[in-house]
């Protein structure tokens, strides 16, 4: 048995992105909860729809998903918001919530995040609709 530094796991990880074996990457990107190298990795897909759609990931991945795209909404928003957008539609609410009780908590801070882009007046028109369809998609969520 050898110890894996997470330098390895990165480096493996992007052994798997130049193989083509994105489904393969995004499963060990989330699972080591690198949100640089899960960016990396989901642009890499033209669709986030389709790759969600053929990969058919378990609803723990798409959970850390949802954790790690979350984080500095800020930063690359236009593609981490259609991925959370595809995330939110397929993640089971139920199961998730019982499994991971600080979802909630996360699910809060992302919508006020959102909320307070949504007003900046440098967010262009496209990118504010994407907002208001995960905040949606948010607040079924804290419905629940």
């Amino acid at each position: 048995f050898r110890f894996q530094s997470p330098s390895d796991d990165v480096q493996q990880d992007k052994k798997l992105l130049s193989q083509k074996q994105l489904g393969m990457a995004l499963r060990k990107a989330a699972s080591i909860g690198n949100s640089r190298l899960l960016l990396e990795v989901c642009q890499k897909f033209e669709d986030p729809f389709a790759a969600l759609d053929e990969e058919q990931l378990s609803q723990e991945t798409l959970t850390l998903m949802f954790k790690l795209l979350s984080l500095d909404i800020d930063e690359d928003t236009e593609v981490k918001l259609d991925w959370l957008q595809e995330i939110l539609i397929q993640i089971d609410f139920d199961s998730v919530s019982a499994e991971t009780p600080k979802i909630s908590e996360q699910v809060d801070s992302l919508f006020d995040e959102l909320k307070l882009l949504v007003n900046d007046s440098l967010v262009d028109g496209n990118l504010q609709k994407k907002m208001k369809t995960v905040m949606r998609l948010l607040r079924k969520f804290q419905m629940n």
